[in-house]
This record gives structure tokens, sequence and C-alpha cells, in this order.
């Protein structure tokens, strides 16, 4: 709790931080939040937005980068409530990973994933990977929230290590749901409406950008 109440007065401060949509984040039930990825402040933009609700925000984090080390691995999960998320080909990992995530949003908790898998170099949006929202196919059905981070590629691209001083926006825009069939029987159908959600649910997000200043 100290630690992101010293982020929000940094975000403040220094960043001149608006956020915009709030209302559409769900209270009371479980959701994924699911924005662009350009810098590693992007969680803490997440974190810094949803405020005295962000104990209920849970992160998909690489667990081979995050979880490296004990250290790393404590901060991620301590400040961060980063969820470890196998990206490295071991599938029984990554399904275990997939249980853990559905676990936490069993408790009416919240789950932030980046779908484009890892930080842009450019800043600009990325295409969305299928495998990192599996768990909407294979776990339980949630509203879907897309969002925008915009500035904090300018603070702290990929690669640099001392943050700039620049605005920070984050703009959520309102819950997407993907109906999907629980029968084994029907995984094709399932598959071609989760790729067509997906193409959607990246659009939403590019359309959220424009919105910003």
């Amino acid at each position: 709790r100290a630690f992101r109440a010293g982020i929000r007065s940094v975000y403040r401060h220094r960043f001149s931080f608006q956020c915009f949509g709030l209302e559409n984040i769900p209270q009371g039930k479980p959701y994924i939040i699911t924005p662009n990825h350009t810098s590693h402040l992007d969680t803490l933009t997440v974190l810094t937005a949803l405020g005295q609700y962000s104990h209920q925000l849970w992160t998909l984090a690489a667990r081979d980068y995050w979880f490296g080390n004990r250290f790393q691995g404590w901060f991620a999960h301590t400040c961060l409530n980063a969820i470890p998320i196998e990206r490295n080909g071991n599938f029984s990992q990554f399904l275990q990973d997939l249980r853990m995530a559905n676990d936490v949003m069993a408790q009416n908790n919240g789950l932030l994933i980046f779908p484009e898998g890892t930080r842009s170099l450019d800043g600009k949006l990325q295409p969305f990977k299928p495998g990192i929202l599996s768990l909407l196919i294979y776990g339980q059905q949630v509203p879907i929230i897309p969002a925008y981070i915009k500035g904090t590629y300018q603070v702290l691209p990929k690669g640099q290590s001392l943050p700039k001083k620049h605005p920070i926006q984050i703009a959520f825009g309102k819950p997407l749901l993907l109906e999907v069939s629980q029968n084994p029987e029907h995984i094709t159908e399932n598959t071609e409406k989760y790729q067509a959600f997906l193409t959607e649910l990246e659009k939403r997000v590019a359309e959220l950008g424009k919105t910003l200043s």
C-alpha cells in the first residue's frame, strides 16, 4: 500500500496523470483489462488509475522475466500483484498458470493482461497474440475491458533505465464479452469466435488511443 501511494503521488505531480472511462470497470465481479504495452510503467499506470481498488487487480507477468530471481519475483508478486505465466512452450506449466489466473478471478478479482505479449519497440500497437488470452475459452467468461495507455513510451521505453517527465493518460473502453460453448465438441466453432473477438478487441484498443489528446 505504501509503494502504491508513493507511485500515485509521482504520477500526479510528475506525469500529470489523467484517467478516462473508469466507470467501465465492473465492481464486485471478475473482469479482464487488456491495454496496449510500451513500457514497464504500464502496469503501474493501470494500478494508479484503479486507486483504492488496485489491490483487487492481478497481473499476468512473464515467468522467465519477472520471476527469474527471488527478489524480482517478490517485488512482482508483492507490489504488482503479479501471477507468473509461462511463455516458453511448457504447455503443462502454461495450463497450471491459467488455472491460477482463473482461481484469482473466481474470487471476484480483476486480471490485467497485455495481449501484445511484450513491449512495443516503437510505441505502436502490435498484433494481439492469441495464446495469452486462452483463458477466455478455457476459463470462466468475464467482461473484457479494452484500454489504451499513452505517454509511458515517452517516459520509459524499452531499453531505457531512467524515466523522463511526460504526461501519461489512460482510457478504459466499454466491456466486451466473448460467449463460447463449454462443450469440448464445439472447439472449432469457439476458436473461430475467439479469433473474431481478438480482432475486434484490438480494434477497440486502437480506437481508444485516438481519443486521447
